[in-house]
């Protein structure tokens, strides 16, 4: 109906902006979170391969397996299997000295100790967002004693009563 041929006009309008981006100049285009794409998402993404211009580079991150249902449409949808070049790296838990090392630059000038090493690592669970927020919070003068509460959804949940009154309902209406 009217609403598809809209959409699929300014999928076209996007494609054809980028494409004359990509020949004045090298251009990667990030899309992170593919996890969350939907129909019209993974269109425009398969469009963006199909129109791609010579050195340009698409790099797309999810946390989906590589077999789920949205990596395949995403497969079939892009011809990954017809003769384009797609890399597929997996990346595990941030653990041990990287997990380490960014709670560190996180922190800034602030030294963490031997209980701020062990809260960052046991609340940021291998994931670098978790991990840097903690070793902020712990940085900024935040309480240890949230860390005894145990688990990070106890940690996130602590950090978003800590927000502003209008910044909460924002978060309370997702």
């Amino acid at each position: 109906g009217e609403g598809r041929r809209e959409r699929q006009q300014a999928i076209g309008a996007l494609v054809e902006t980028i494409e004359r981006l990509c020949r004045q100049r090298r251009v990667v285009i990030r899309i992170d979170d593919l996890q969350w794409a939907d129909a019209d998402s993974v269109e425009l993404l398969a469009a963006l391969v199909r129109g791609r211009v010579a050195g340009t580079m698409i790099l797309g991150t999810t946390r989906t397996s590589p077999d789920s249902p949205l990596a395949t449409a995403i497969a079939r949808e892009c011809d990954l299997e017809a003769g384009l070049t797609a890399t597929r790296i997996e990346l595990g838990p941030l653990v041990g000295a990287d997990a380490l090392r960014l709670a560190e630059a996180a922190a800034g000038h602030h030294q963490l100790d031997v209980q701020a090493t062990a809260v960052i690592a046991r609340l940021g669970a291998g994931h670098p967002l978790l991990t840097e927020m903690v070793a902020r919070h712990l940085a900024e003068g935040g309480e240890l004693g949230l860390a005894s509460l145990g688990d990070t959804g106890t940690f996130i949940r602590a950090r978003l009563e800590q927000l502003a009154p209008a910044d909460r309902e924002v978060i309370d209406m997702l």
